[in-house]
């Protein structure tokens, strides 16, 4: 026997170059069967284990490496992603130590605890449900409130919430009566309009709307509460404005031309750049405007007519715009009583309405925040070290201003 004749019989197989060869998986119920092993009755479930087919080590090798390549990766994947979290949120704790450490050198004595606690500021993280109407079992009038400016959105007045809200009452059978707390300088004319008209809405169904004026119900704040059966109002509370304006209207042209600025509209139409705060009103645009104004002073001095049958003459010598106090408000019958909130609310329930004991539910609007709603106070603190406080306020007073034309009163309240 030669020596590669007795080689090949050692091994017990004969294999070819390798190199034409690729790993094959075979099932084991597709292998061939060994000679001599007995037949797998049709009733037993043979075990679904792979067998190899006997392959060149070489290949063998390269896919246990690649396996295991494969799975150190994934590995190293999971660690670094580990790795990324821990530092990012290593990162975030140093920011924070390094922002209180900036603010306690800069700002040593500075108290921040009226940002840091202000209700306004409140984070709510879950679904707040008291914006949502509750179903009550029992019967009851029910309080919301008219509450700051009259738009569409601020911080404590939410137009489509309240509209809304008088639907749900409207379609709540517990819902007996309405009972209006007030506390608005007014607003804009569209918002103001559109409450008023869907509390009427509201008092066709035949149920009864109180209306209570606490610190102030001027100008579209009487607008909408003046729409109430009975009107009630606190001692110190300011009330009419009846009127409505619009501005103030800024123009800008002689600053401009101090400092060089050139700024050009470029329209069609005589008129189409009124207002604007490169062109003086002139005596035109002037009239457009009163006309404008007028219109909108008609609307509310006939709504007032209407709702405390007074002759609309009678009114309009009242609605010069300005303020009454709750006790002149009563002697010219824009009011019905003067009293405190507690009593306003029994006598509400006993005299006005006959029940002392039907329930009074307060349906309160909360705003959503989040933690981003805090930043603009603290910067605020920060500007007002070195900033003109007065500045401030006429900035504060014009952003919670309406824009164009409105029942708004915007004095030194």
């Amino acid at each position: 026997m030669t020596d590669d004749e007795e080689k090949k019989l050692n091994t017990g197989s004969i294999i070819e170059d390798s190199s034409e060869h690729i790993a094959e998986i075979i099932p084991a119920k597709d292998a061939p069967q060994a000679e001599g092993a007995e037949n797998t009755s049709e009733d037993e479930v043979p075990l679904d284990v792979p067998a190899f087919q006997a392959q060149p080590l070489e290949i063998v090798a390269k896919s246990a490496t690649f396996w295991s390549d494969d799975n150190k990766s994934r590995k190293d994947a999971q660690k670094n992603g580990k790795k990324s979290v821990g530092f990012w949120v290593f990162c975030f704790l140093i920011g924070a130590v390094v922002l209180a450490a900036i603010v306690g050198t800069f700002f040593p004595d500075e108290d921040f605890s009226d940002v840091l606690n202000n209700p306004n500021l409140e984070i709510i993280t879950s679904k707040n449900k008291k914006n949502a109407l509750p179903k009550y079992k029992h019967d009851y009038i029910a309080r919301i409130d008219i509450k700051g400016t009259i738009q569409e959105k601020n911080e404590t007045y939410n137009h489509k919430w309240l509209l809304n809200m008088i639907d749900n009452l409207m379609n709540d059978n517990k819902n007996k009566g309405l009972f209006l707390f007030v506390d608005s300088p007014g607003g804009a004319i569209y918002e103001a309009d559109e409450l008023y008209l869907k509390l009427c809405d509201y008092k066709s169904t035949g149920r009864p709307i109180y209306s209570y004026f606490s610190h102030m119900a001027a100008s579209g704040g009487y607008y909408t509460g003046c729409v109430a059966d009975y009107i009630m109002a606190n001692r110190n509370c300011t009330t009419g404005s009846i009127g409505v304006i619009m501005g103030p209207i800024f123009t800008f042209n002689e600053l401009f031309k101090k400092y060089g600025i050139e700024a050009t509209s470029i329209t069609a139409g005589k008129n189409k750049n009124m207002l604007n705060i490169n062109e003086p009103i002139t005596a035109e645009q002037r009239k457009i405007m009163q006309e404008y104004i007028d219109e909108a002073y008609d609307q509310f001095t006939e709504i007032v007519a209407k709702e405390r049958n007074l002759p609309i003459e009678r009114v309009r010598e009242l609605a010069d715009g300005r303020i009454y106090s709750a006790k002149q408000a009563l002697a010219i019958k824009l009011i019905d009583k003067v009293c405190g909130y507690d009593e306003a609310v029994e006598y509400t329930k006993r005299d006005l309405f006959g029940n002392n004991e039907i329930a009074f539910e307060y349906v309160e609007y909360v705003r959503e925040k989040t933690f981003s709603d805090i930043f603009p106070s603290i910067l605020m603190k920060f500007n007002n070290q070195n900033g003109d406080a007065v500045l401030q306020n006429i900035l504060e007073r014009m952003y919670e201003s309406p824009r164009g034309i409105s029942y708004f009163y915007n004095g030194a309240f």
